[in-house]
């Protein structure tokens, strides 16, 4: 009988520690499931309001930009709201995304002053200097949202970057760190491979149709290729065309 009685007791006791397991691995779970984004197209001022130092007026003319264009075609089009920089874009697009084009890279808002921590780049993955955001260069090591911020503005002042080694012209970039991120960096797009964000921000306000075309015809050739695509903002070409290449077509 008393065999019985302990053997009942331990079964309990197994079942209660299997059962304790079991709520200790959800809780684990549920605290690493990140933060999920919503649709920029069907957030209300209030919703954008819940991102960190997004206010009222800031919202307003998030929505009537929204308005005025009839919808957001990339999350990257939030950078021609006035007033929304890298730093406003970068906490904006860990918040939210569109819906055809699926939710981009994001790396937290850290606040200004705050320095890089460990590397956050995937294995082989590169970040290019032309065409990053603040929030991407901030996945390099040693990289916070100053330093970020710095090469943004220099490449706005100066154009795109031909050489990682041009970094040497910024305040801050010793030899020694460009060292250190230079496997990390890259500075040419291809064409043929970039998506609409790249060539976004690479001045093409009309990426959809340099994809549309490329798609169409099995990709380019040539810069003089890219003179064809509807809408084709030759002051942009111009000013890109030393950073383009033109990977193997499909």
């Amino acid at each position: 009988m008393r065999r019985t009685v302990s053997g009942g007791v331990a079964a309990v006791g197994m079942m209660a520690l299997a059962v304790a397991m079991v709520v200790s691995v959800g809780l684990a779970v549920a605290q690493e499931k990140p933060a999920e984004r919503m649709d920029i197209n069907a957030a209300t001022a209030a919703d954008i309001m819940k991102v960190h130092g997004i206010g009222k007026k800031m919202a307003a003319r998030i929505l009537e930009y929204r308005a005025q264009v009839g919808k957001f075609e990339h999350i990257r089009d939030l950078t021609q709201v006035k007033g929304v920089g890298e730093a406003t874009y970068a906490k904006l697009v860990c918040a939210f995304y569109v819906v055809e084009e699926g939710p981009q890279a994001c790396v937290p808002y850290v606040g200004k002053g705050k320095k890089g921590g460990k590397k956050g780049l995937a294995p082989g993955q590169k970040v290019n200097l032309n065409t990053a955001t603040a929030s991407e260069l901030m996945q390099l090591y040693g990289i916070g949202q100053k330093k970020a911020q710095t090469i943004i503005a220099y490449r706005e002042k100066n154009g795109f970057f031909t050489s990682v080694q041009q970094l040497d012209d910024i305040k801050g970039f010793g030899k020694k760190t460009i060292e250190r991120l230079a496997p990390d960096l890259e500075v040419l797009v291809d064409v043929n491979k970039a998506d609409a964000n790249t060539l976004w921000a690479l001045g093409f306000t009309n990426a959809d149709e340099i994809i549309k075309l490329r798609d169409s015809v099995g990709g380019f050739a040539e810069i003089d290729d890219l003179e064809q695509v509807p809408g084709i903002d030759k002051a942009a070409l111009e000013k890109a065309e030393d950073i383009l290449t033109f990977g193997k077509r499909n």
